[in-house]
């Protein structure tokens, strides 16, 4: 694009893709485009106008994360074909996972937000592998399995994602803290079970209580700590939770809000 970054022709030109086939159609695709002399300025403005679209934005520099990005964008159109793609690289996950986060932390702050205004409650159950287990050379598969086993116990109005550093979360709006700590125990001991013993991981929950007031940053601030800490003690599950002056909610109340709220049960 040039300089002057017409996004009205931008947002025509996905339109245009978008229409020319049914509704659900085929496999969705993460479309990437490179937007010369953007300033993060003009892209907050462009997010403004546009607040409830889905775009996501990185920085182009020297890093490993830039050059995984010109990989990915300089393959031929037959490279693009499932059957044809290379391997990912250690810098493609790291791409992967910046763009995974960005959505993961979107909806984190959308249902902190709910949470403030409705109560109730709101975990995480966060899981790592240990530096020992990250070195391994079968790192990757290990996470796979990982997130494969949480996605098992997800209901519609749950999200799993990554974690911007390190880790995996899933975050589950109307789980109190009993419920998400019996949930992270069953976690672990089903990865342990089918699990080599140098493959360690961490485990950790996370609640929130009653409206309370935190921002991703300051919910972000709070898993580290406690995500390290799993990781060097991997046989017990660690817990940390926040919870505002007033009674908290019953099982039963959090029950009935987590279903009329998200339909879960």
């Amino acid at each position: 694009m040039s300089n002057s970054a017409d996004f009205d022709d931008l947002l025509a030109e996905l339109r245009e893709l978008r229409d020319a086939q049914a509704a659900d159609e085929g496999p969705e695709l993460l479309v990437l485009r490179r937007v010369h002399g953007m300033t993060p300025e003009r892209w907050q403005a462009f997010r403004q106008r546009w607040p409830n679209s889905r775009w996501g934005a990185l920085p182009l520099n020297d890093s490993a994360v830039t050059q995984a990005l010109s990989h990915i964008m300089d393959r031929s159109s037959s490279d693009l074909c499932p059957d044809a793609c290379p391997p990912l690289r250690a810098t493609d996950h790291v791409l992967a996972r910046m763009l995974c986060s960005e959505l993961f932390l979107a909806q984190m702050e959308r249902d902190l937000q709910r949470l403030q205004r409705s109560g109730g409650q709101l975990s995480f159950v966060c899981m790592d592998l240990t530096d020992e287990a990250r070195a391994g050379a079968h790192c990757t598969e290990i996470m796979v399995r990982l997130a494969d086993l949480a996605a098992q116990s997800m209901d519609g109005c749950d999200t799993l994602g990554a974690l911007p550093e390190r880790g995996i979360a899933l975050m589950l709006p109307g789980f109190g803290p009993l419920r998400a700590r019996a949930l992270a125990m069953r976690l672990r001991e089903r990865y342990r079970s089918g699990s080599q013993p140098g493959d360690a991981c961490g485990f950790a929950v996370l609640t929130l209580a009653q409206a309370a007031r935190l921002t991703v940053r300051d919910a972000l601030e709070r898993i580290s700590p406690l995500l390290e800490r799993a990781r060097a003690q991997t046989d017990s599950v660690q817990f940390d939770a926040v919870n505002t002056a007033g009674q908290p909610d019953t099982l039963v109340q959090s029950q009935e809000k987590r279903f009329l709220y998200f339909g879960g049960a």
